[in-house]
């Protein structure tokens, strides 16, 4: 037998017989698996057909909803409220299942059915159990609005649980989406989704704190007995860390829902023994902060400036004081916004012209600085009234009120220690250690011009990746500082305004104290004005290292001042506030990325 021949087969018939019929088993299954795998994806192709048309109809409800709620058309609301529940049960329905399921092992596009899943049931479960605390909350808007001085109480009492109802839900759908890492995802998807995450967050963000607002308005207002509280208006044209130099104080009664206003003094009128502050509060701010009613802001702390204006206020006038409320001329602009003008002076005041008339126009008309008090007092006086009478928007009122509160404008610190755990976590509170920006870079301005120049200053804030090795990522971040003074300010804006030359500042210029806070066991590092570094000793301060700068700025001088910030290569969001001014729209930046 040559090599090229093949041996004879020694297979049997049967054994033949067994391989053919091995061979077609094998192929039935693999037509079946091919016929089923077909099945599958028309299946999944279908399921994703009616899931996207199902969340884009979603989507336009949500937007009806929120213009329904927005204009206080209950009817519309309802209506849009019910067709969101439908479309989005539909989405997760069509995501919910096991062929969905298996899209979501695939090697490529997995992530992006995975994510689309997790979108489809946080926002049923959102509209299911999130959307009638929102509507609730909408009713309950004319329960915060006084009718004849009083509020009632016993409204915003019962409001509360739907209202818990409604964040916890939105709570649940924040973690679904969170639990996504958009950063795998095809381009199209991942901005909607990182959209809808933000969406979701800022109605989490927003119900949370009308839960904890409802928690502690009762007894803010008096609803377990009277309550005494300052009432600080903060001058931006003067500026402090805590928003503007306290130009006016007003006693505010709260008694079971009615408040009224009581007498006004002009800030600089406050006695009282000093307040002892620490060592280290001497060394950033400087023995003023303890010596001044005027300079207990300095401290960017709110509730630490609030203890020192109370503590003063008592020991030169004795009484009770149960709390402090902080509110600035921006805050008042928004408050006229929802009551309408007022007329103090001869001169008429709108959300429009306020910030300018207190800020500016009141050093013009009257150089007396009596006058000046009695305008302020004057102002203060006809908005609480119209507020009492009930002579407002109640939506408007209530969206001034969040919008100030989450700018850090409006400010409230209770003597009641669960109260103030619960202010603590706000933004409202002010609290450097409990609140939101307990893990964030501060800067904290303060003015040292002893003058009102600070209406001319604006801010802008940035932060962005400088490098990633080694597992830190080190953050470049940076504050601009710009004068918009006119050229001729020295010669043009009152004494009163510029300082006329007091402290050794020039006429139109102006001193800004910047505080450099760095976030709890982190250090800046090289920092810079103007790219030129400054070999400045920080200074601990209640856990942060802080670095203060003295920056002189001309008219229409800017001045840019850097730092870096060195942390985790896989450390979370990181932000960057500053001090609100007059104008605030830029006074946050952040971060989110990660190495890698």
């Amino acid at each position: 037998m040559s090599q090229s021949e093949p041996a004879p087969s020694s297979d049997s018939p049967a054994d033949v017989a067994a391989r053919r019929g091995r061979r077609r088993r094998l192929l039935r299954v693999l037509l079946v698996a091919v016929v089923l795998v077909g099945a599958w994806a028309a299946w999944t192709g279908w399921l994703a057909w009616t899931a996207r048309g199902d969340l884009t109809s979603a989507s336009a409800d949500a937007q009806r909803l929120r213009a329904a709620v927005t204009s206080g058309d209950r009817g519309a609301a309802d209506a849009a409220a019910a067709d969101l529940r439908g479309h989005t049960r539909g989405a997760a329905d069509a995501t919910g299942g096991w062929a969905w399921g298996l899209a979501t092992l695939l090697p490529r596009y997995g992530d992006d059915a995975a994510a689309v899943r997790a979108a489809s049931r946080a926002l049923a479960g959102l509209a299911e159990d999130g959307v009638p605390g929102l509507l609730k909350a909408s009713d309950g808007v004319d329960a915060l609005t006084p009718r004849d001085g009083r509020i009632d109480v016993e409204a915003l009492t019962a409001l509360r649980p739907p209202v818990a109802d409604g964040a916890a839900a939105a709570r649940a759908a924040a973690a679904d989406l969170d639990g996504v890492a958009s950063g795998g995802l095809v381009p199209a998807l991942r901005g909607r989704f990182d959209e809808l995450r933000t969406q979701v967050d800022d109605l989490r963000s927003g119900l949370d704190a009308a839960d904890r607002a409802l928690g502690v308005l009762p007894g803010l207002l008096g609803g377990d007995g009277q309550r005494r509280y300052l009432l600080v208006f903060q001058n931006n044209a003067e500026i402090r860390a805590t928003g503007g130099l306290p130009g006016a104080v007003a006693v505010l009664d709260a008694d079971r829902g009615r408040i009224s206003l009581g007498p006004q003094v002009a800030g600089r009128e406050v006695g009282g023994a000093d307040q002892r502050i620490s060592r280290a509060e001497a060394a950033v701010f400087g023995p003023q902060m303890g010596q001044y009613f005027l300079d207990a802001g300095f401290t960017p702390d709110f509730p630490r400036a609030a203890q020192l204006m109370r503590d003063r206020w008592l020991a030169a006038r004795g009484g009770r004081i149960d709390g402090v409320v902080a509110l600035d001329a921006v805050t008042t602009a928004g408050l006229l916004r929802a009551t309408g003008p007022v007329d103090v002076e001869g001169v008429r005041l709108d959300a429009d012209n306020a910030v300018d008339e207190l800020l500016a126009g009141v050093y013009r008309r009257f150089p007396d600085p009596d006058r000046q008090d009695a305008f302020f007092q004057g102002v203060t006086s006809a908005v609480f009234a119209k507020i009492t009478s009930g002579q407002v928007d109640a939506r408007r009122l209530v969206e001034s009120l969040a919008d100030a509160a989450g700018d850090g404008r409006l400010l409230v610190a209770s003597q009641d220690e669960q109260e103030q755990q619960v202010l603590a976590a706000a933004a409202v509170g002010g609290d450097l250690a409990r609140g939101p920006h307990r893990d964030d870079v501060v800067v904290a301005l303060n003015d040292a011009t002893g003058a009102k120049m600070s209406t001319y200053l604006r801010t802008s804030m940035r932060l962005r990746p400088q490098t990633c090795a080694d597992g830190v990522r080190t953050l470049r971040g940076s504050v601009r500082l710009t004068s918009i003074a006119p050229a001729d300010a020295g010669r043009s804006l009152p004494s009163y305004v510029t300082g006329g030359g007091a402290f050794d500042v020039t006429p139109g210029n102006q001193v800004v104290r910047v505080h450099l806070l760095a976030p709890p066991g982190r250090t800046l590092e090289r920092v810079t004005i103007d790219r030129t570094v400054r070999e400045v000793p920080p200074v601990e301060l209640d856990g942060r290292s802080t670095t203060t700068l003295f920056i002189e700025l001309r008219p229409g001088q800017t001045t840019t001042v850097s730092y870096d910030l060195p942390g985790a290569a896989d450390a979370p969001a990181t932000r960057a506030v500053v001090t609100p001014g007059v104008a605030g729209a830029t006074s946050t930046a952040a971060y989110a990325g990660t190495c890698g």
